[in-house]
């Protein structure tokens, strides 16, 4: 093997390690990764966002985000409003139940993940971003190049 296989194998295993610590802080809460990328992307977005976006930023089917879309409603934390842009679009928008639950789920994780950026000097933080949206991008043409 390679320096570069060596090197590309040693960032998979940390990239599927970070990945399985969100999969396990979701499950430890009662829920599962797809609904923790999906809850965060709701929770973020302050003036509500479409089921198709959520779908593009989680790469997730519409299968996927009207199962999870459900569940929630189900829970009464998430409504629609009409979209502030186009009034013939539907924003998926959180309830004050499900504010409240998410900021009890998420706020606690968003701690976690400033406390362990504040590890890094600014300057690493800064370089780690540049890195990752550099090997991301790349990987991502690859992929649509392949498939």
């Amino acid at each position: 093997m390679n320096t570069r296989h060596k090197i590309t194998k040693q960032y998979t295993r940390i990239q599927n390690d970070q990945l399985s610590l969100y999969e396990q802080y979701a499950r430890q809460n009662g829920i599962n990764g797809k609904a923790l990328s999906i809850l965060l992307w709701i929770y973020y977005s302050q003036s509500g966002i479409t089921q198709k976006r959520l779908a593009d930023e989680t790469y997730s089917s519409k299968q996927v985000i009207n199962n999870v879309i459900n569940g929630l409603k189900e829970k009464a934390f998430i409504y629609f409003a009409e979209s502030q842009r186009d009034k013939r679009e539907k924003v998926v928008r959180l309830t004050l139940q499900g504010e409240q639950y998410c900021a009890t789920l998420l706020d606690p994780l968003e701690q976690a993940e400033m406390s362990a950026m504040a590890t890094l000097s600014i300057d690493e933080q800064v370089q780690l971003i540049e890195l990752m949206s550099k090997y991301h991008l790349a990987f991502k043409a690859e992929l649509h190049k392949n498939g």
